[in-house]
């Protein structure tokens, strides 16, 4: 600081609010003194004055400092408005921030405009006409002077143009019959934009913007349901914008669409001839026309729920159909519905080919009928002992009946034929339905008739299966044993006859052919006599039964025991014996001997060799698993299997009659006995 005065010394000091501050002597007019920052910290006034030291001297008047506060930083947090349509009038902008000041500017793009102080937060601007002349932004700063001060940070007023008033010239299209479906109105115009909004009768609809000439709307049928005017009009949004003109679409009554009940008559004869057709609905008015296939016929009105029309000779020359409509004079929202006039030719003749199922077994349930052959049509009926059966078409050479269980309840014959009506049509060829004796199937081994295997040894009972008693003492095994034949249809339709072991009047022991597919097979015993006897069996690639001493599927096996001395020798010894006062196979108890002999079971089965594979046939012998080292055809008896199981756990010794379990693929045999000493 500099102090301008008189009668300076080089000792003068220069003194802050009565403090000493370094002093440089300048002149006897003027000295320098150092003046520190905390002197000025905060806003108000110092005295300074000068102090000459004795003899003499003395200190100065004072003379008064001032510490001002600097000006602060403005900063703006909203402008409003912020946005001003371009070519608008000139306006007040309301300025929104902090640290405003009396002397604040508002700037417009650089530019001081006349600013109003409000407070320390508001300021006002007078912006003209000119700053928003053009669509853009302008960017809006407000200014503090010196001392401090400075600008502040920019905010964006938006000069936006203003969007076109819109106006229609037209709408595609401009009129429907009420009652009309859904449908697509154009609205041609001009000043169309994207936000532009039709209005139908007053309420906004979804519309789709084309381009400036062309708007989209969709229309729902409840719209057009009645007759009238709606009125249509197209707004755009602010700034600018506005609504167009209003136009009017139609939507005119039409006369109702007819309905079709009947035609009388509904069918001629090809070549027939011309006829007057009837016609029979509603909703029929004065002017209304019958169609043919499309083609209008000459047509008198009886009253609305009646018609005639005069069909030409050239309309029926031909077997086939017409489409007959009638189709109301316009307006008109459409022709009626169609009903089928049938120019028809004679009907043929039916021939039937084959029946399936035949054989049925007497007793069975009920089942449906198939009828193949030619010459079939929907009117076709089958007639079950000359009575007309309920019968469904299931195409031009199938027709199926349903029989009850009561119309298959006995042996016999039912007779057969088809009959087609007239023209032409007539009865087939009768063909007899032979309703078997009915047929019990088991496993020869199990004696169970819960699933069959091809390959198979299958027992079978009945009745007069065959003319007398006969056994096969021949390989391979015959089809025919006393004139009695087994024949086996699979599910695949392929038909086989079985090789026979035995016949007898009430039993018949066949072997299930090789190659049968699994599914429901259908078995056919025909005696020498010609009678009949049907069942039908559940055929799997595999099907367990192991055979029993007794031939009853159950009780002591039919096996033999197989020990293997320490030596190596092999001692074949029975696993059964009879016993005359019970008459039946009574197990033999197995000795399972000293340590180091083993004893193994050599078992017979049916049903086992078309396992899926050699792992998945499972033994236990009371309740201990017993190793499978072999499971297949025995190899010499046709159907026989053989089953090598052991060794025998000594852990069973003294167990006495203890089970046999098998499993093939996951399938259980019937149990089987030992007896462990």
């Amino acid at each position: 600081m500099t102090v301008n005065g008189t009668g300076f010394l080089n000792s003068s000091v220069v003194r802050w609010n009565g403090n000493a501050r370094t002093t440089a002597f300048v002149s006897a007019t003027q000295l320098t003194a150092q003046i520190t920052a905390a002197d000025i910290a905060s806003a108000g006034t110092a005295q300074i004055t000068v102090l000459n030291p004795a003899p003499g001297g003395g200190a100065s008047s004072a003379a008064p400092f001032t510490v001002v506060q600097p000006n602060p930083a403005p900063t703006l947090t909203s402008l409003s408005p912020n946005t001003a349509q371009a070519s608008g009038a000139a306006f007040t902008l309301t300025v929104n921030g902090t640290n405003f000041i009396n002397s604040s500017v508002v700037r417009w793009n650089g530019n001081p405009r006349t600013t109003n102080f409000i407070s320390a937060t508001q300021l006002t601007a007078q912006i003209t006409a000119a700053d928003i002349a053009s669509a853009g932004t302008a960017q809006v700063t407000v200014f503090n002077p010196a001392p401090g001060g400075g600008a502040s940070g920019a905010l964006s007023f938006t000069i936006v143009q203003p969007n076109p008033a819109p106006a229609i010239v037209s709408l595609t299209p401009n009129s429907v019959l009420a009652g009309s479906a859904a449908f697509t109105l154009t609205i041609n115009g001009t000043g169309f934009i994207n936000a532009s909004s039709v209005w139908w009768n007053g309420a906004v609809r979804l519309s789709n913007f084309v381009n400036a000439t062309t708007l989209t709307i969709q229309v729902p049928a409840a719209d057009v349901a009645s007759a009238g005017t709606a009125g249509v009009k197209v707004v755009n949004p602010a700034p600018g914008g506005g609504t167009s003109n209003e136009v009017l679409f139609s939507i005119t009554q039409s006369n109702p669409a007819p309905t079709l009940t009947s035609l009388s008559p509904q069918q001629v004869l090809a070549g027939s001839g011309a006829f007057t057709l009837t016609v029979f609905g509603s909703g029929f008015v004065n002017n209304a026309v019958v169609r043919w296939n499309g083609n209008t016929r000459l047509t008198s009105f009886v009253n609305p729920a009646q018609l005639t029309a005069q069909i030409t000779a050239a309309d029926v020359a031909a077997q086939g159909t017409a489409q007959v409509t009638v189709l109301n004079a316009a307006p008109t929202s459409g022709p009626s519905n169609a009903l089928t006039f049938t120019v028809a030719g004679p009907n043929p003749t039916p021939v039937i080919a084959s029946i399936t199922p035949n054989p049925v077994a007497a007793g069975g349930a009920a089942f449906t009928l198939a009828v193949n052959g030619t010459g079939f049509i929907s009117a076709s009926r089958i007639r079950w002992n000359g009575v007309e059966r309920d019968t469904l078409l299931a195409g031009p050479t199938q027709l199926t009946a349903q029989i009850s269980a009561a119309e298959i309840a006995n042996p016999g014959a039912a007779r057969l034929t088809v009959v087609n009506p007239a023209p032409g049509g007539g009865g087939s060829n009768e063909v007899t339905l032979t309703i078997a004796r009915p047929l019990a199937n088991v496993s020869a081994a199990s004696y169970l008739a819960q699933m069959f295997a091809p390959e198979s040894i299958v027992a079978a009972f009945g009745a007069n299966l065959a003319t007398g008693t006969e056994s096969s003492t021949v390989l391979p095994l015959p089809t025919t044993l006393r004139g009695t034949t087994v024949r086996v249809r699979d599910s695949a339709g392929l038909e086989r006859l079985a090789q026979l072991f035995f016949v007898a009047p009430g039993q018949v022991n066949y072997l299930m052919p090789a190659g049968t597919a699994s599914g429901l097979a259908t078995i056919t015993i025909t005696s020498g006599n010609g009678e009949l006897s049907v069942g039908t069996v559940p055929i799997s690639t595999s099907a367990p039964g192991l055979f029993a001493a007794n031939a009853n599927g159950a009780g002591v096996a039919a096996a033999v025991v197989l020990r293997v001395r320490a030596n190596g020798q092999q001692v074949f010894e029975l696993a059964s014996q009879f016993d005359p006062q019970t008459n039946r196979y009574v197990p033999v108890p197995i000795d399972l001997g000293p340590e180091g002999e083993q004893v193994f079971l050599v078992t017979y089965a049916t049903g086992v060799r078309g396992r899926s594979a050699p792992n998945t046939v499972t033994a236990s012998l009371g309740g201990v698993n017993l190793p499978v080292f072999s499971a297949g055809p025995q190899g010499d008896l046709a159907g026989l299997d053989q089953l090598n199981l052991g060794p025998v756990p000594r852990s069973l010794a003294g167990r006495g009659v203890v089970d046999l379990l098998v499993t093939v693929d996951g399938k259980a045999a019937n149990t089987v006995q030992f007896s462990i000493r």
